[in-house]
């Protein structure tokens, strides 16, 4: 048996440790997004600086309801595909 007891001690002595090492990564991190003389170091840097920060952005999701066709009448098929079809050509000429 090691010298820990349990496996969530080893995993709580792990965090404390990882916890003491991160000011010393922030220091990094943050010497890196303005010193380094590459260009993708920096880039990279001042990303996980307003990632931890300020969030990462958010993104919108489109989500569809779908029903179970089985459940559905033809009549509602058609008006959905068609909706999703008009929908999608609508699309398409606002782009052009």
């Amino acid at each position: 048996m090691s010298k820990y007891e349990t496996d969530a001690e080893a995993l709580a002595k792990a965090k404390r440790g990882m916890r003491n090492l991160a000011p010393d990564a922030v220091d990094t991190i943050a010497h890196l997004a303005r010193f380094s003389d590459d260009e993708k170091i920096r880039l990279a840097a001042a990303k996980t600086v307003v990632e931890y920060s300020l969030g990462k952005p958010t993104q919108q999701i489109d989500m569809d309801v779908t029903h179970q066709v089985d459940e559905m009448s033809d009549e509602e098929i058609m008006r959905k595909l068609r909706k999703k079809f008009d929908d999608q050509v609508e699309e398409v000429r606002a782009e052009h």
